[in-house]
């Protein structure tokens, strides 16, 4: 997101996205086109460098991390979207609550447990 504008004499509130080019990481693999080992690395690599970023900079949890919520990028780079379900950790707290796609659940959310 570039920039949050809340405009009070609308009372909207505008988002300003970048535009990824490439579609989803859904929609690639639903093409059953095969992906090279170096592809295959260079994406994982863009997703624990996401997720690292929203767990240890941002203090936030995505909550519903699938492949309709990958994007790929022009230059052919991971973007981690949809935050909605996300939730922003302060301290020691515990998330008691389950969100996110019923078959992406971590396994502590699938047993009922805090996380």
């Amino acid at each position: 997101m570039y920039e949050c504008i809340d405009d009070p004499d609308w009372k909207n509130l505008y988002f300003v996205l970048e535009f990824v080019a490439g579609g989803s990481l859904l929609s690639l693999t639903s093409r059953k086109k095969e992906l090279s080992m170096d592809k295959l690395r260079s994406y994982f690599r863009d997703m624990l460098l996401a997720i690292e970023y929203v767990h240890e900079i941002a203090n936030i949890i995505h909550r519903d991390i699938k492949p309709e919520n990958i994007l790929i990028s022009g230059d052919d780079r991971l973007k981690l979207t949809d935050f909605g379900l996300s939730k922003m950790i302060e301290g020691e707290d515990l998330i008691q609550k389950t969100a996110g796609s019923n078959f992406y659940f971590s396994p502590e959310a699938c047993k009922g447990k805090n996380y």
